[in-house]
């Protein structure tokens, strides 16, 4: 085949130094789980991510934990509050789960630093539990919660775009996201992972939509009798559900206290910002009382016609990017106003005084 060489069958040569400093490329991650149902289930995944714009709480990070396709979902203000949140997960699965923790042997995180400190190998040793951290520069060894970490953050994103809500909501998103992935089934398990760890059937005939118009009550003993007729509720919108009581988390713009929780909400058919006015929109005014010289008159007939067919809902999907970015900006507002502040006061002597004597 080729002049002035001979090519002979033999064994094959050794490897070449030169040629496999040369040539050497990265392994590629396996597409198919390499263990065992069992050996799965005796590892927690755990993993952070970040930074990211504040969070209504005050988060800058997230960390996600999952063993047996559980997620939960942390906010975290620091790195440094990795190690709290894993020694919470793992009380928490110990005191919840329904089936045995016994069998949980490993925690796997990435090799971050957070993961080394002196708290996190002081919990590992506590409990028993063997710490393994993936190879630097390879995270897919820790597949598992990188996925999650993917799942919820599209999740969470797709919420928020259809929502139109704050950015700063996204920590509520994610917690949402993460409730919702645990209550349905998976490609390999048609068992939610709620139900494979706390043995229960989850239930969700009655779960409003990320971002829905709902009303929530205002106590009697908050709400003042002379703004009776301001009615018994505020309008808002439903970001997910309380771990710390039975009740509904519930954004609310305009109010000082933005979020709520609270039992008594009524769910509405329409998004929150299909519920908000802009003074720009077109709304006809009242006819002039009494009428005018030119008013056409209506028989009988007309007349019915026009009182039985009820009137179309004005669509804000359909505004115009300006209405819709008036209606986010209106969403977004976290403050009450000057006139409302002097309203609720039946004075102005409070909004006169300066930032600082109002504190004292």
């Amino acid at each position: 085949m080729v002049e002035g060489m001979q090519i002979e069958d033999g064994p094959d040569p050794p490897p070449c130094v030169a040629c496999a400093r040369a040539k050497i490329t990265e392994a590629p991650a396996p597409r198919q789980r390499t263990s065992d149902e069992p050996s799965a289930d005796r590892v927690c995944h755990v993993d952070l991510a970040g930074s990211i714009n504040r969070s209504y709480h005050g988060s800058e990070y997230f960390m996600v934990a999952v063993w047996r396709g559980f997620i939960r979902v942390y906010g975290l203000k620091t790195k440094d509050e990795a190690g709290d949140r894993t020694k919470e997960f793992l009380q928490y699965i110990r005191r919840q789960a329904s089936v045995p923790v016994e069998s949980l042997k490993v925690v796997r995180t990435d090799g971050g630093g957070e993961f080394k400190t002196k708290d996190i190998r002081s919990l590992v040793a506590e409990e028993g539990l063997l710490h393994q951290h993936s190879v630097r520069y390879r995270s897919s060894q820790n597949g598992v919660a990188e996925r999650a970490i993917r799942t919820v953050t599209e999740m969470a994103c797709a919420m928020l775009l259809d929502s139109q809500l704050p950015h700063y909501m996204w920590e509520d998103a994610l917690r949402h996201a993460a409730y919702i992935r645990n209550r349905i089934p998976t490609k390999r398990s048609a068992v939610t992972p709620h139900q494979r760890l706390f043995g229960a059937r989850p239930k969700l005939r009655h779960l409003p939509v990320f971002g829905q118009s709902v009303v929530i009550r205002i106590p009697e003993k908050v709400r003042k009798k002379r703004f009776r007729f301001d009615g018994r509720g505020d309008l808002g919108a439903f970001v997910g559900f309380s771990e710390l009581m039975k009740g509904y988390r519930v954004y609310v713009p305009g109010n000082t206290q933005r979020v709520r929780e609270n039992a008594g909400v009524l769910a509405l058919e329409r998004m929150l910002y299909d519920e908000v006015v802009l003074p720009s929109d077109d709304v006809e005014p009242p006819p002039a009382e009494g009428g005018g010289e030119d008013e056409e008159e209506l028989d009988d007939e007309a007349l019915n016609e026009a009182f039985s067919t009820p009137a179309a809902p004005t669509d804000t999907r359909r505004r115009n990017p300006v209405q819709m970015e008036q209606v986010r900006e209106t969403m977004r507002k976290t403050h009450l106003s000057r006139s409302d502040v002097e309203h609720v006061n039946g004075t102005d002597e409070f909004t006169r005084t300066r930032a600082s004597e109002r504190l004292s």
